[in-house]
């Protein structure tokens, strides 16, 4: 049997200034502006840590993947900021639709995730959860219980169900 090869659409990678990049999604997805500042603290606190996706077509570099990184790049540029060039990954497309295609796979989700495994991938973790934004569930608050120096953390029940009729209170 013969096997098919998958076929790569990385092309190059590269840094790029921030103004050579171009929208390229139009209004598909917005940016609250309570995300858009957890995502500015965080590129503040943690650094900009993963490359942007860009088709180049006709010399334009057109942002496929990392709008809303790009945007808030953007704006901290402008409020005085410095902010080095940033790692592309420049992506293969031979016309419009089929950038536009690329675009649509970059903002679908096909995995989702479950508050079991959310609380088990963060076990021991000093995280604070405000920072992050999970759409597929709302993040449980945690208690903090320092009687012997040791932080424990323990999902705090968000309601009570009658065992007989279900109301929740």
């Amino acid at each position: 049997m013969d096997k098919k090869a998958i076929k790569l659409r990385i092309v190059k990678t590269e840094s790029v200034d921030i103004a050579e990049l171009e929208p390229f999604q139009g209004s598909l997805k917005t940016l609250s502006e309570v995300n858009f500042n957890k995502l500015r603290n965080l590129i503040i606190e943690e650094g900009f840590s993963f490359a942007v996706h860009v088709w180049e077509n006709a010399g334009v570099k057109y942002i496929i993947d990392g709008h809303q990184r790009v945007s808030v790049l953007v704006q901290m540029r402008e409020e005085g900021f410095e902010v080095p060039p940033i790692t592309c990954n420049f992506i293969s497309a031979k016309k419009y639709s089929e950038a536009k295609k690329l675009v649509l796979m970059a903002v679908s989700q096909y995995g989702k995730m479950n508050l079991s495994g959310f609380e088990e991938f963060v076990d021991s973790e000093d995280f604070v959860f405000d920072d992050f934004d999970f759409p597929d569930f709302k993040t449980p608050d945690y208690k903090e219980d320092t009687d012997d120096g040791k932080e424990i953390n323990e999902p705090l029940p968000t309601s009570t169900e009658c065992p007989k009729c279900g109301y929740e209170y």
